[in-house]
């Protein structure tokens, strides 16, 4: 007791810094993120009960690799969003892009079509084409694509 009535200034200054720190502990602690949880949330949570089988994709890529237009695809998966980057020739129209889109869709069975979200991007193996790239996207809830066109 006699320390600290000599040293009043001093344990008031200790004091005061203590606080200070576990004050700012706990307002760190409820901004940063918490690591141990999942990024995406609940939103995946039935992504198991709605598999993508390996022949839905084969049969996509098929599709595409097919056409005279395309020149490589490729796929990835990130949450409930099916990714695919299409590379396609030069010359190729805006119409063949939307149809392609569109026949795509029958190479997916309904339960994926509703639960995901599909993204294609449509990139020219010209990079100077001024038309490209084209985005089509698909909400799990629309039917059709809608397009985003650079030119």
């Amino acid at each position: 007791m006699e320390f600290i009535k000599k040293n009043k200034k001093m344990v008031i200054i200790i004091a005061v810094a203590l606080v200070i720190i576990i004050l700012l502990f706990g307002i760190i602690k409820s901004l940063m993120p918490d690591t141990r949880k999942s990024v995406w949330g609940t939103r995946t949570v039935d992504v198991s009960k709605h598999p993508i089988s390996d022949e839905e994709i084969s049969a996509v890529k098929e599709f595409y690799e097919s056409n005279e237009n395309v020149v490589n695809i490729t796929y990835r998966l990130s949450g409930r969003k099916m990714i695919f980057i299409i590379t396609v020739k030069e010359k190729t129209a805006k119409s063949v892009v939307e149809e392609l889109s569109g026949k795509m869709l029958e190479k997916l069975s309904d339960d994926v079509k509703g639960f995901y979200d599909i993204e294609l991007s449509y990139v020219c193996e010209d990079s100077e084409n001024a038309e490209y790239p084209i985005m089509a996207y698909r909400n799990k809830t629309r039917h059709n694509f809608r397009f985003t066109y650079a030119g």
